[in-house]
Formats: C-alpha cells, sequence, structure tokens
C-alpha cells in the first residue's frame, strides 16, 4: 500500500504547524511503529532542528527541500512508507502548492482566535485552488479530491472559547474542523527543547492524551490500517 500523503499548511506564524507534524509523527512511529517520513520544506528549517537535537533522529528526514525537489521527495518515497509528513514553507511559494497536489490530506493549524481562523480560510482556498488547477489538467478523465481539516491547538481550558472558535470555523465555507483539539498545555513547548514529544516524555500525560486521539482522528481519515497491524519500523535512510 501506497504512503498516505498528509502537509501541514498555514501562512499564520505561531499556530503550531511544526509542533503538529512533530507530534504526529512521534506517536505514528514510536507507539503504532508504522513507517513515517518526514519531510520540511519550510525555510525556517524549525522540523529539522527539533528532530536533530533528540531521540527522534531516528525518524527518516529529508531536509532542504525545494519546488524543484519536493514532487520527486514524495514519490520516491511512496512504497517504502506507510505516511509521509510534509511541513509546508510558512510563506507564499510553489513548494506549498506542489505539495498539496501530492497529498491525500492538509491539515491546517490554527489557535482559537480570528487572525488563525481566517488564516486557516486562505489555506484552504489555496488547496481547492491546486484541487481544481490539477483537475483541468486531467479534463474529465477522473477527479482529484485534495481533503482539508483544520485542527485547533493551543486551546486554552475554557471550552466556550474552544465552542466559538468551531463555530467560527463552521461559518467559513468548506472548512471543516477535526473533533480533537489539542489544548495549552506546558509539555508541548517543554518537549520542543529536548527534540522530543509528550508521547515520549510523559506517554500517560493530557498532552500525550490529545495527540494519540488526534492521531488515531487523522489515521482514520486518510485510511491507515489499524495500528495493532501496522508495518515494522521504519527503514534507516529515504530516497533523497
Amino acid at each position: 500500500m501506497a504512503a498516505k500523503v498528509i502537509a501541514t499548511a498555514t501562512d499564520k506564524g505561531g499556530a503550531g504547524k511544526t509542533t503538529l507534524t512533530m507530534n504526529l509523527a512521534a506517536y505514528w512511529s514510536t507507539v503504532e511503529h508504522r513507517r513515517v517520513l518526514l519531510i520540511d520544506c519550510d525555510p525556517t528549517r524549525v522540523l529539522e532542528r527539533w528532530h536533530a537535537r533528540g531521540p527522534l533522529k531516528e525518524i527518516p528526514l529529508l531536509g532542504n527541500i525545494d519546488e524543484q525537489t519536493i514532487t520527486s521527495a514524495i514519490d520516491d518515497n511512496l512504497d517504502a512508507y506507510d505516511v509521509i509528513l510534509v511541513d509546508c514553507a510558512g510563506s507564499e511559494g510553489q513548494v506549498e502548492l506542489f505539495a498539496f497536489g501530492c497529498a491525500n490530506l492538509v491539515l491546517i493549524p490554527a489557535k482559537a482566535a480570528e487572525p488563525d481562523i481566517a488564516a486557516a480560510a486562505r489555506t484552504h482556498l489555496k488547496v481547492k485552488e491546486t484541487e481544481k488547477m490539477m483537475n483541468a489538467r486531467l479534463r474529465g478523465r477522473d477527479t482529484f479530491t485534495i481533503d482539508t481539516r483544520i485542527v485547533l491547538t493551543m486551546v486554552s481550558k475554557s471550552t466556550t472559547v474552544a465552542r466559538h472558535a468551531d463555530k467560527l470555523i463552521r461559518a467559513q465555507p468548506g472548512l471543516i474542523p477535526l473533533g480533537t483539539l489539542l489544548r495549552n498545555l506546558v509539555a508541548f513547548s517543554e518537549s520542543t527543547f529536548r527534540g522530543s514529544t509528550p508521547t515520549l516524555d510523559e506517554p500517560a500525560g493530557a498532552a500525550a492524551y490529545d495527540i494519540r486521539r488526534l492521531a488515531r482522528e487523522v489515521g482514520h481519515l486518510v485510511g491507515l490500517p489499524d495500528f495493532q497491524a501496522a508495518a515494522a519500523p521504519a527503514p534507516a535512510t529515504a530516497a533523497s
């Protein structure tokens, strides 16, 4: 079975894009023992630095990927992995659009605030424009669909805030929030300094609980098989 390709993207800084990417990768790789490949397309290279600092170096990562290499970086590894996670650039660029064109799902992180949700709507529109372009090239021979989901991140304990954010997201055409959100928990920020994630540092904690629920919801969306039947651990290298 070919890998499921999941891109994370938003043009709003500080929404938790790379945190989302790394935490999903850590859970699927270390808990469900899936073969995971990380691809860093963000010129800030936050994902690469996080990856290099700690125990998650075991997960293969391709860095310094641009619009000329993104498609082959994904296509050349589809048969070797169960999941390919692409951390997209936070700014306008062709590499992001090419990543969307290869993705089964685009996850758009957003804090429970109007500017983040507006940015999520812009990213969703870019995905749909990419989808439209791909379908125009197919000229009716097939239908190409790129799904998107909004992930609420850094949500405070107030359920009222989360409800308001959920309502605002659903009011935007085409935006669909995931049922699972990531709470504003100190374990998320602490783990970044160690190059780790709550899944490894505090597996029984609240942050690890959020990650587990999110990973299972996303896995179900893209059609990952039940984790008890997941494949062997990731190989040491990836085709670049």
